[in-house]
């Protein structure tokens, strides 16, 4: 199977409710008209991570900007939703 380029935005949310933070999320998606190529989550350490696949840059960029994410590159389904410290995989 052939990778695509993409354009990954993780945000790290700790504290407070998650399902508040995805609702923002979606409807910050939903007012700017941008669908993801896919959306995940994982718990690690002391919080959850939201990684989020764009087609666009420009999208990505500015939902990491929108919700303080890291913007990475890579290949479709590949890496880790976050490394703690020690750089042990948590996927």
């Amino acid at each position: 199977m052939p990778f695509r380029t993409h354009h990954t935005v993780e945000v790290r949310h700790i504290g407070g409710s998650s399902d508040e933070t995805m609702s923002q999320m979606r409807t910050w998606l939903d007012h700017n008209q941008i669908e993801v190529a896919e959306f995940k989550s994982s718990r690690g350490g002391p919080g959850i991570t939201f990684r989020l696949v764009f087609v666009s840059e420009a999208e990505a960029s500015a939902f990491a900007k929108a919700f303080r994410g890291r913007l990475t590159r890579g290949q479709l389904d590949g890496g880790a939703l976050w490394r703690p410290p020690g750089g042990q995989k948590m996927a």
